[in-house]
């Protein structure tokens, strides 16, 4: 589990979050609100609620993360709570609210996958790429020194799997 505490309970719980905002955008788009108000109002303010727990357990969910996503994350969630009270004052509608927190949450989703998969990508990078230094074997030869760049496998433990195992 990458070494981190809690690591399955930590993507369940993210797992089940992301699921349940996708399930209220999904009612909101089923849900019109004419046939079905109590539904669509469900979704629609129950969305903003899931993101701001999301949100707040994000830096616990996912330590990795840069701390940019984490303060884009933070700025997100204000944005959108400063949209709800502006609501709940009646200066704005749930439709311009659901809007805004809409492309909130995909433009924020979009950062966070990209995270994820370039976290995941230098792990992988990590096992597989080993550097060797090539240098000449003769005294009087040019001293120039070239990199051979291997890929090698790993063992949990760290050490370097040497080729005629695994060939």
């Amino acid at each position: 589990g990458y070494e981190i505490p809690h690591f399955m309970l930590r993507i369940s719980i993210l797992s089940f979050l992301l699921m349940v905002a996708g399930l209220a955008f999904i009612g909101i788009g089923v849900f019109r609100y004419t046939p079905h108000n109590l539904l669509h109002n469900i979704c629609a303010k129950g969305l903003p609620f899931v993101m701001l727990l999301l949100f707040v357990l994000l830096p616990w969910l996912a330590p990795r993360l840069s701390k940019a996503v984490m303060v884009a994350s933070d700025l997100t969630a204000l944005v959108c709570a400063a949209f709800w009270v502006n609501m709940m004052m009646g200066h704005n509608t749930l439709t311009n609210v659901e809007a805004l927190a809409g492309l909130a949450f995909l433009g924020w989703f979009i950062v966070f996958s990209r995270q994820i998969a370039a976290i995941e990508a230098d792990r992988v990078a990590a096992q597989l790429l080993h550097a060797q230094a090539i240098g000449a074997l003769q005294a009087h030869a040019e001293e120039r020194l070239h990199m051979e760049v291997l890929l090698r496998l790993r063992e949990e433990d760290g050490q370097l799997v040497a080729p005629g195992i695994f060939i």
